[in-house]
């Protein structure tokens, strides 16, 4: 797997217990890991130290940015298992991307119609909640037009 390189962004060093191992990273430095371990080592819980007060020191957080996790490599290449392609629509039947959803639709209608499984129970029942009105959140288009 790629190797990425681990930001401290804090201006305090950094020094976490991983995998068994003390790592320490001065701040504004950076360490260089496999990218699997460093998405790990970046999402791991840190232990927040307080003050007298009872309030977070600034030693204690975690400013860790990994470099190189998501960007492509200098041979263009994004790092395989981490990252797709950030954008456009993927068919999940075969993996072809298209660039909009509506593509990616009737692409599905076209080649795909006889994988597709609809659950007649449950589009009853989403018939049936159609008057009910909705909570907080995103409202429904036709709520939007209106």
């Amino acid at each position: 797997m790629a190797v990425v390189k681990v930001w401290n962004r804090n201006t305090f060093p950094h020094t976490e217990k991983f995998k068994g191992k003390t790592l320490t990273i001065a701040p504004g430095k950076f360490i260089e890991m496999e990218a699997g371990d460093a998405l790990l080592f970046k999402s791991a819980f840190s232990p927040i130290r307080v003050d007298k007060n009872g309030m977070p020191t600034k030693e204690s957080r975690k400013m860790i940015e990994v470099e190189g996790l998501f960007q492509p490599s200098p041979s263009g290449e994004v790092h395989k298992g981490l990252a797709t392609s950030l954008s456009g629509f993927v068919c999940q039947f075969d993996g072809r991307k298209f660039a909009t959803q509506e593509e990616l639709d009737s692409y599905i209608e076209l080649n795909h119609a006889d994988k597709i499984v609809v659950d007649e129970d449950a589009e009853r029942a989403m018939q049936a909640r159609e008057g009910v009105k909705r909570g907080p959140g995103r409202p429904r288009k036709s709520e939007q037009t209106a």
